[in-house]
């Protein structure tokens, strides 16, 4: 049960209520806007079209999904987070019901297309939720845009091969092929062809995200110091990221803050939205 006893069985790297740094007073905040509907849309970025949805009103959230998904992974959050703000979610190239440009995927140039997404709604700061490659995506962008974020949650999301866990970097490694990744991820192939513009770039969809987790870096140390933004770090206990290194990223990162939660895996998003959701609207605020 939820309540004011949460953070006593959370395990916590630093004071998220008295960070260091300012506070909500004098932190830069998201841009303010109208309410929109939950209609959804497709916007023309860079020769592709990305699915998006808004919702809600108040300052921007951006959610970035994780690999191997789309934007439905947040399916669970957005209802509570749009009576706070004006989500948005969307599919990255090749991803979901987006277009495929069939081009490696790279975390860079993820972020790069999130930006010129961004600047296709006339978006110029936003708070930034991502999710396992979303994360990684949202570090990006926060450490060469740092005014366009201005809060990050990475939820899940590592910076380099070695920050996996053993286990899940031995899985990667045992399965060489995209039809051995599938034959343990049959959801995964049900919710492509679901979705897809392109359901026939299933295997080499697969292909591309297995070589963009096995490419180090996923981002260089120095870029971390660059992100001003505050950042919260979350992880479940049972997480495919190692501890210690959430611990370096946390010490990486000047304004950053780490949560561990109890009893919950990399798919807390779907396990456990009830105990995420109170830990990203206290950061957010």
């Amino acid at each position: 049960m939820i309540g004011t006893g949460l953070f006593s069985i959370l395990l916590v790297t630093g004071s998220m209520m008295h960070a260091e740094g300012p506070t909500r007073s004098d932190a830069p905040m998201a841009v303010l806007v109208a309410k929109d509907s939950a209609k959804a849309s497709f916007a023309e970025v860079k020769g592709q079209r990305l699915y998006y949805q808004m919702a809600g009103e108040g300052p921007n959230l951006l959610l970035l999904h994780g690999g191997l998904s789309s934007s439905e992974d947040f399916q669970k959050l957005i209802p509570t987070l749009a009576k706070h703000f004006r989500v948005i979610t969307v599919d990255r190239v090749g991803h979901g019901r987006s277009s495929d440009s069939g081009e490696p995927f790279v975390y860079a140039s993820m972020a790069e297309d999130m930006k010129a997404f961004l600047d296709v709604l006339g978006i110029q700061a936003t708070f930034v939720l991502g999710w396992s490659d979303g994360g990684i995506v949202g570090y990006h962008l926060a450490s060469k845009y740092p005014r366009l974020v201005t809060k990050l949650i990475a939820l899940g999301a590592n910076t380099r091969v070695e920050g996996l866990s053993p286990g899940t970097l031995q899985w990667l490694q045992a399965r060489p092929t995209p039809e051995s990744l599938l034959a343990d991820l049959p959801e995964v192939a049900a919710d492509y062809r679901r979705v897809s513009p392109q359901p026939e770039r299933l295997v080499d969809f697969i292909k591309r995200s297995r070589d963009l987790w096995l490419r180090d870096p996923y981002l260089a140390p120095e870029a971390l110091k660059k992100i001003e933004a505050p950042v919260l770090l979350i992880a479940g206990d049972r997480n495919d990221i190692r501890i210690e290194h959430l611990l370096e990223l946390r010490t990486a990162m000047p304004r950053a803050r780490l949560c561990i939660l109890p009893n919950a895996s990399h798919f807390v998003l779907k396990e456990k939205p009830n105990l995420l959701l109170p830990i990203v609207l206290d950061f957010l605020f």
